[in-house]
């Protein structure tokens, strides 16, 4: 595997070795949710088709903010790691872990509590 050398690589370079891993990761999700779609489409029908089209927002949410909050913390945690303070780094990673936790709980219950007003929202705009 290539190491990266960010005080003298070239930044073209290391922004490709970063952004291609990324992309492909996008890509594989998006042709996951076509194939699924097409799969649910073909052998159940169109009402679990229409289910399918009610989830995948809320499941886009689930993944940008998990996302979020895991880039966010390994960010952090790096820094606190590459200053020698593993301590800090290790409670950093302890709070990104339970932050993920709380937020998908609160969603989770969110749209158990509001899920006929969160399916006939849906139904209005589309």
């Amino acid at each position: 595997m290539a190491s990266i050398n960010l005080r003298t690589d070239l930044i073209g370079s290391s922004f490709l070795h970063y952004l291609l891993p990324a992309v492909s990761g996008m890509v594989v999700k998006s042709l996951y949710v076509m194939v699924d779609t097409i799969i649910v489409g073909r052998g159940v029908g169109p009402d679990a088709l229409a289910a399918l089209a009610l989830t995948i927002p809320f499941f886009a949410l689930f993944l940008a903010l998990s996302l979020m909050i895991g880039v966010g913390g390994s960010a952090l945690m790096s820094i606190r790691f590459g200053r020698g303070d593993y301590e800090e780094g290790q409670a950093l990673f302890s709070q990104s872990i339970f932050l993920t936790f709380i937020v998908s709980s609160l969603l989770v219950a969110v749209g158990l509590y509001w899920l006929d007003d969160l399916v006939l929202i849906t139904q209005v705009t589309q």
